[in-house]
């Protein structure tokens, strides 16, 4: 039963704040949510809420043979009151339901976001798998957006490094496959895949914002490679100042497609400078020691 949530999560996909109030009204358990429940659930919080959760019940049914095989290749489907369910976004009511493939306990290691564009500079990508690499060798989670440039970068840099990587999807779990030049890097247990969406949900533009967010939410901290000054990694930088997280950004001396990283350092992002002041950051994220300043990356 406890799939139900993906039906209902389908149900109230654009209404993840009454979504997180379900899971929260009902403790997660699912068997609450039958007919005499939904009698309460009208009381408490209103009639067309009951019934969309009775649609949800009806599609469940309907789509069983779907969920079944989710779940047996390996994906599961985790709310807030899930032990599994990550600590990090406890306090948001943004992703009340996630979809996790390769186990959920990387989700509660430390970790650091690595984003910047699909259509990188060879520096930026040079760069961006570089830092994945490193993040690997100080025992650091690595969170990206399984998009091709940047992400597929620091993916692989983490693989290469011997680490674990986190792919956050832009859109359903449901024929989910890591991206070609990530194949031949893989293991059992260090490439995970994470979605905020259900299953059968197509690749939209505002998935990929959302994306963004989820990045923020599951990682401590966050590096720009290479912004723009419009697009999603400049909101990915802002999103992660706006969470209160660490921010550091690629200072550059001259390239014309990081426009965005010099905004992110005027709105309070952390210059990075060296390879050496990456270390030290993630250092920082890592709790080993707290951050001091590089030069020439």
């Amino acid at each position: 039963m406890h799939w139900l949530w993906s039906a209902i999560h389908e149900q109230f996909r654009s209404s993840p704040v009454t979504l997180s109030r379900l899971v929260e009204w009902s403790g997660g358990d699912a068997e609450l949510l039958g007919p005499e429940g939904l009698s309460l659930l009208a009381q408490v919080m209103g009639a067309k809420v009951a019934e969309r959760v009775e649609v949800a019940r009806q599609r469940f049914g309907e789509d069983q043979s779907t969920f079944d095989d989710l779940e047996q290749q390996g994906v599961e489907c985790l709310i807030k009151t899930d032990p599994a369910y990550p600590e990090r976004l406890l306090s948001s009511s943004r992703f009340p339901v996630l979809y996790v493939w390769g186990g959920s306990d990387a989700l509660a290691a430390r970790s650091i976001g690595i984003c910047g564009s699909r259509h990188a500079s060879p520096d930026a990508l040079r760069h961006a798998r570089g830092f994945g690499r490193i993040a690997a060798e100080q025992s650091l989670i690595v969170v990206s957006g399984h998009a091709r440039g940047i992400d597929e970068e620091a993916h692989a840099g983490a693989l290469e490094g011997g680490g674990q990587t986190v792919a956050v999807l832009p859109e359903g779990m449901e024929g989910f496959k890591p991206r070609s030049s990530l194949r031949p890097l893989i293991n059992t247990d260090n490439l995970i895949a994470v979605s905020a969406f259900p299953p059968r949900m197509p690749w939209r533009v505002h998935n990929a914002m959302e994306r963004n967010k989820l990045i923020c939410g599951l990682s401590n901290g966050v590096v720009v490679v290479e912004a723009g000054e419009t697009g999603g990694t400049i909101n990915a930088g802002r999103e992660c100042l706006t969470q209160r997280k660490p921010l550091w950004v690629i200072e550059y001396t001259n390239n014309p497609s990081a426009k965005g990283n010099k905004l992110l350092l005027g709105e309070g992002a952390l210059p990075l400078q060296s390879k050496t002041a990456l270390k030290t950051a993630l250092a920082s994220i890592s709790g080993e020691l707290a951050l001091v300043p590089g030069r020439l990356l």
